[in-house]
């Protein structure tokens, strides 16, 4: 027969656990961090998170507002969404997600800027 002390342990271990865990999900932890901090897989980073009743965080602001006015500026100046990305240092999927009212440029477009750029190149030189 098993030490009924044991089952006591391993809840007290689980116990302190949660308490740490719920200390990093506080402090911001992702859930990658998490996993790595407790030695177990993200999937099981959810599964704590659900069972200690952790919403899960919608959108966590990585940028600053001032990227985010950046990209802004640069799009109305006609930036193209991948300029405006490699510019602030984000993905081009991030500037469709910060505006996805804008349409992102069509080929010709990108075409006639190429060209646009091109030229300004010779008249510099």
């Amino acid at each position: 027969m098993t030490d009924p002390r044991f089952g006591e342990l391993e809840r007290h271990r689980r116990e302190q656990r949660d308490v740490d865990f719920l200390a990093c999900e506080r402090a911001g932890m992702s859930a990658r961090q998490l996993a790595e901090r407790f030695d177990v897989t993200s999937r099981t980073v959810q599964r704590w998170r659900k069972r200690l009743g952790i919403k899960y965080r919608q959108y966590v602001q990585k940028h600053p507002a001032s990227d985010h006015e950046m990209v802004e500026y640069l799009l109305n100046e006609g930036c193209s969404f991948a300029e405006a990305a490699r510019t602030v240092g984000v993905s081009d999927t991030t500037i469709y997600q910060w505006f996805p009212d804008r349409k992102p440029w069509t080929k010709q477009e990108c075409a006639d800027y190429a060209v646009l750029i091109r030229q300004m190149g010779r008249l510099a030189a």
